[in-house]
């Protein structure tokens, strides 16, 4: 099955073989952190409840099965970013920090 993806998603996204129990809870909260960021960051600003109904069409955070090593970093700069993402891209520490079963 193919999914579509977001394009700031997609970077978030990343195969591998560990499991962490509340991997989909952790891929939600930091979609949610991205939506706080377009709604607090962007011009013009995005409502959190639009963006996260938006960015939960074809998001794969059901299928997450583990974080790498850099989400506790990822969720620390998302909170700290005075920057609109979709315009700047995601840090670097968020790429990767999800990972899901394909």
């Amino acid at each position: 099955m193919t999914r579509k993806l977001s394009p700031i998603l997609a970077a978030l996204l990343l195969t591998s073989a560990c499991a962490d129990p509340q991997a989909a809870e952790k891929c939600y909260a930091l979609v949610e952190a991205v939506c706080v960021n377009v709604s607090e960051a962007c011009f013009p600003p995005m409502d959190v409840d639009i963006c996260l109904d938006q960015m939960d069409v074809g998001l794969g955070c059901e299928d997450a099965f583990d974080v790498s090593d850099s989400y506790d970093e990822c969720l620390d700069e998302l909170a700290t970013s005075d920057e609109c993402l979709p315009n700047t891209g995601m840090p670097e520490p968020c790429e990767g920090a999800i990972l899901v079963l394909e």
